[in-house]
């Protein structure tokens, strides 16, 4: 039977990530084999070194007495402790990572929410500004009718008012025809009045020179 040399790594079985091997010290020390007498082993038992989980199970060496640990184990078990601190801290920036960025989908999906709301908002103004518009677009367009007839109805005025005006203009002439008359007939009666009052004063002159001239005859 071969002896158990903690020196020669080539005759124990590979060790799994976390694994703990056992060397058998009495064997190492003597330079005797291990005995497989059931009385001088140890109950076959998992060994859990500092952090390492239960699933790391250790394979016992049949040629060892105990099941101490030796420094590739430690070493094993140091590295294994630095990977669950690393796999901790990349677990907690991961989780970091996403709280972060679930609450930045929060606040981007508030904002859209807003924007969605301010452009409901604005969709709705619009169609109050375009039925506005509609509204006003009618107006005008009656306004225009209304003007166009207000512009047919001025030169229907303008025309009456060009009648009128040459009526009042003949009748003007008329008029001032009939008061050139008027004044001509008002001065022929002047003059004939005129003319009577000097009959009468020439007659009552010839009268008393006649009677004189009788009297004196006499």
């Amino acid at each position: 039977m071969a002896k158990s040399n903690p020196l020669n790594r080539d005759t124990e079985p590979e060790r799994a990530f976390g694994e703990s091997g056992e060397v058998n010290l009495a064997a190492a020390g003597s330079g005797e084999p291990g005995r497989e007498s059931g009385s001088l082993k140890r109950p076959s038992e998992d060994i859990v070194v500092g952090d390492i989980p239960e699933e790391k199970r250790s394979r016992r060496d049949p040629n060892a007495f105990t099941n101490n640990p030796d420094a590739d184990d430690l070493v094993n078990a140091q590295e294994f402790k630095d990977m669950a601190g690393s796999n901790a801290q990349s677990k907690a920036h991961a989780v970091r990572l996403v709280y972060l960025y679930e609450k930045d989908l929060k606040r981007v999906r508030a904002k859209l929410e807003d924007v969605f709301a301010e452009k409901e908002l604005c969709d709705n103004r619009m169609k109050e500004l375009e039925v506005t518009v509609d509204g006003l677009n009618s107006a005008v367009e009656t306004l225009r009718a209304e003007l166009s007839a207000s512009s047919s109805r001025e030169a229907i005025l303008r025309s009456q008012i060009g009648d009128q005006q040459s009526t009042l203009g003949a009748r003007i002439d008329t008029l001032k025809g009939v008061v050139k008359l008027f004044f001509l007939l008002l001065l022929l009666c002047f003059v004939e009045i005129n003319l009577f009052f000097l009959r009468d004063t020439l007659g009552f002159s010839g009268v008393s020179e006649v009677e004189t001239r009788l009297s004196l005859s006499r």
